[in-house]
C-alpha cells in the first residue's frame, strides 16, 4: 500500500510538470527500481497490463487515430468511432484522451472492451476554454497521427489522403475562409504579430500530422493558444482560439503543409452534402440530425461487430442536446469565429 501511495503522488506531480506527456510515458520518469516498474504497469492510468498502450517510437510507419473527449460527450465519441471502424476494419490503433478522472476513463474502457481502442485520463488544461485540450493529441508517440473531433462521421477510408504525401500537416482550410466575412489581411497581421510567416488558416476538426510533427508543434501550440486567450495577439479570444493557435504554431515551426480537398473533410454545418466525402463534420448542435440519417444509409445502426457499442436512448439525448444548443445560442449569441470589421 505504501508503494502505491508513493507512486500516486509521484504520478500526480509528474502530470503537473509535464501536462502534454502521454500518461503511459510518465513511467519512464519514475525511479527504475523493480517494484516501481511493477506498480506502474498495474496501477497507472492505462488501467491494466491487458490494455497497456503500444509504444510507437521506433517504427516509421505507425499510425494512430486520436480523439480528445470530455466525459460528457462520450455518446458523440462512440458514434464517431463506430463510423471510423466501419470505414476500415483494419484500423487497430485508436487512442482516446479523456479530460476526466481515471475512474471515468476506466468506465469508458469497460463499455468498449475492444483491444483496438485505448482510453487515457488527462488533465484539463483548458482553464475555462475546453478546446485547448485538443492539444493533448500531441501526447501520441506515433509517427503519423490522425486527429478527429468527436462530432464527425467517417464515411470512407482515410488512408488514401496521406498515401504518397510527405507533408508534415494535412488539413482543410477553416470554414470561415470560404465566407465573405473572412479578412485575410487581419489573419496575416496576426501571423506577423506572432512572428510567423504567412500560412493557411486550417480547421483542426480533422488533421493528419506526419513525420512526428505533432510533437514538434506541441508546446508552441499551447503557448500560442494561451496568448490568444490572454488577448496578446490580434485575434478573437473565443472558443476557436486553439484553431488559430495550431496554424500559427505550425507556421513558426516551419511545418510543411498540404490543403485537403473539400471532399476529404466536408462541412455539414455549412450545408455541404455527404456525397463522396471522406470525413463529414457535423458540429455538435446538429450532430444527431446528420448522424441518424447517415447511419441508415451506411447501415451502422445494425452493426454489432464494430467493437464499440451504440449508445442507448439516443433520440432522447438528441432532443436534450438540441434544447441545450438553443438555450446557449439565446444566452451567448451566435458564434464569432471570423476576423471581421
Amino acid at each position: 500500500m505504501i508503494a502505491v501511495h508513493l507512486h500516486s503522488k509521484t504520478y500526480i506531480r509528474l502530470q503537473a510538470e509535464h501536462p502534454l506527456r502521454r500518461p503511459d510515458m510518465l513511467a519512464t520518469a519514475l525511479p527504475r527500481r523493480p517494484f516501481f516498474r511493477r506498480i506502474v504497469l498495474d496501477r497507472c492510468p492505462s488501467h491494466s497490463t491487458r490494455s497497456a498502450p503500444k509504444m510507437n517510437t521506433t517504427a516509421n510507419n505507425t499510425t494512430e487515430f486520436v480523439f480528445v473527449c470530455s466525459p460528457d460527450y462520450w455518446r458523440y465519441l462512440f458514434l464517431s468511432m463506430r463510423s471510423l471502424l466501419a470505414s476500415n476494419p483494419a484500423i487497430d490503433n485508436i487512442a482516446v484522451f479523456v479530460t476526466g478522472s481515471a475512474a471515468q476513463s476506466r468506465t469508458l474502457q469497460a463499455r468498449v472492451r475492444d483491444q483496438r481502442v485505448r482510453f487515457y485520463p488527462v488533465p484539463d488544461i483548458g482553464a475555462g476554454h475546453w478546446c485547448t485540450n485538443k492539444i493533448h493529441v500531441c501526447r501520441s508517440s506515433a509517427h503519423r497521427v490522425v486527429f478527429l473531433d468527436v462530432d464527425v462521421a467517417v464515411l470512407q477510408p482515410i488512408e488514401p489522403l496521406w498515401q504518397g504525401r510527405e507533408e508534415d500537416l494535412i488539413a482543410r482550410l477553416a470554414d470561415v475562409t470560404y465566407t465573405k466575412r473572412w479578412r485575410a489581411d487581419k489573419w496575416l497581421a496576426a501571423l506577423a504579430a506572432a512572428g510567423a510567416p504567412p500560412y493557411p488558416f486550417y480547421s483542426n476538426g480533422f488533421v493528419i500530422f506526419q513525420n512526428g510533427a505533432h510533437r514538434r508543434v506541441a508546446q508552441r501550440w499551447l503557448d500560442t493558444t494561451r496568448r490568444i486567450l490572454r488577448g496578446e495577439l490580434p485575434l478573437p479570444a473565443n472558443r476557436f482560439a486553439e484553431m488559430y493557435g495550431l496554424s500559427i504554431a505550425a507556421s513558426v515551426e516551419n511545418l510543411t503543409c498540404s490543403n485537403m480537398p473539400e471532399k476529404a473533410h466536408g462541412y455539414a454545418f455549412m450545408g455541404e452534402p455527404s456525397d463522396g466525402v471522406t470525413v463529414h463534420h457535423f458540429g455538435t448542435p446538429m450532430f444527431y440530425h446528420h448522424y441518424f440519417r447517415l447511419e441508415r444509409v451506411y447501415g451502422w445502426h445494425a452493426r454489432q461487430d464494430l467493437g464499440v457499442p451504440r449508445p442507448k436512448l439516443l433520440f432522447v439525448h438528441a432532443l436534450l442536446a438540441r434544447i441545450r444548443h438553443r438555450l446557449r445560442r439565446w444566452i451567448l449569441g451566435p458564434r464569432a469565429l471570423c476576423l471581421s470589421e
